[in-house]
């Protein structure tokens, strides 16, 4: 029975039970109830640190989104993977349309952000029926996002993230050295282009003496 227990077992899985050897083995035999109970506890242990890490993914899913640039398919990709593994442990994720919401906010469009919030205000006010699941808000986003980006109007800022980058732009126009500052930096270059001449009379120097 033991012989057929390991013989079920991957590579890997038979590694992380060999340290165990001693607690399912006795006068060189083997019992195979002890030995399906250790491996019955690992697995337990291996699935409940998968499963912290794949909530950990999900509850991360805003910064996810600023590392793809906002690019709603991937959102969905990422999600869907994690959310199925999941599923695969034997749990369930406490409400995956919040987690959907707010890893569609940081999405870098003013258009889209603002689909999402009214999305997401009809469903905290029970608008949206029991049958809108994160499937639903998914498809929609992704077809939003499709719409989008064939109008080539992905990436619309907000009016105050216009006002912003013109602020900025116009505040770098404005800015100047003080005369101080000014100084230093004339002095560096001097140096440099001294320190650049000096390097080319050598060197010219070097080529007279060998020719």
């Amino acid at each position: 029975m033991a012989q057929c227990l390991k013989s079920s077992l991957t590579p890997a899985a038979l590694a992380r039970l060999e340290p165990y050897q001693a607690q399912y083995t006795f006068d060189g035999i083997e019992y195979a109830p002890l030995m399906y109970k250790i491996i019955m506890r690992l697995a337990t242990i291996n699935s409940v640190v998968t499963t912290k890490t794949l909530r950990k993914n999900l509850d991360g899913l805003p910064a996810y989104t600023a590392s793809v640039n906002g690019d709603v398919d991937m959102i969905n990709s990422y999600f869907n993977a994690n959310y199925s593994q999941i599923l695969a442990c034997g749990t369930t994720v406490d409400d995956p349309l919040s987690k959907l919401f707010g890893g569609y906010l940081p999405v870098p469009d003013d258009t889209f952000r603002k689909n999402i919030l009214s999305k997401q205000e009809r469903y905290h006010e029970w608008e949206l029926g029991a049958s809108y699941t994160h499937e639903s808000l998914m498809a929609q986003a992704s077809a939003k996002f499709a719409f989008l980006k064939v109008r080539n109007v992905w990436g619309a800022k907000s009016p105050e993230e216009e006002r912003l980058v013109a602020l900025i732009a116009k505040l770098k126009g404005k800015l100047k050295l003080t005369p101080e500052l000014a100084r230093m930096k004339k002095d560096l270059i001097g140096k440099k282009d001294k320190k650049t001449g000096d390097a080319k009379m050598k060197n010219n120097v070097a080529w007279v003496a060998e020719s």
